[in-house]
């Protein structure tokens, strides 16, 4: 049995890694603290500027079939 990890898996496993460390963990560990206010957005802006740079690359919620949105 084969255990090697496919090239491609491998390519998208460390573009993930790259990804999170320019962008995710910088992110969380910003001093400012953003609080959840009744009626307002559901995430900040900063958040939902890094959804959208993850959804263009295709790191979004790539486990689901493009029929699940």
């Amino acid at each position: 049995m084969d255990f090697n990890v496919p090239e491609d898996i491998q390519r998208l496993c460390d573009n993930v890694h790259a990804f999170m460390e320019e962008h995710v963990y910088p992110l969380e560990k910003r001093a400012e603290r953003w609080v959840m206010e009744v009626g307002g957005p559901a995430y900040p802006p900063p958040i939902r500027e890094l959804q959208a740079k993850a959804k263009k690359l295709g790191y979004w919620a790539f486990h689901l079939p493009a029929e699940a949105g």
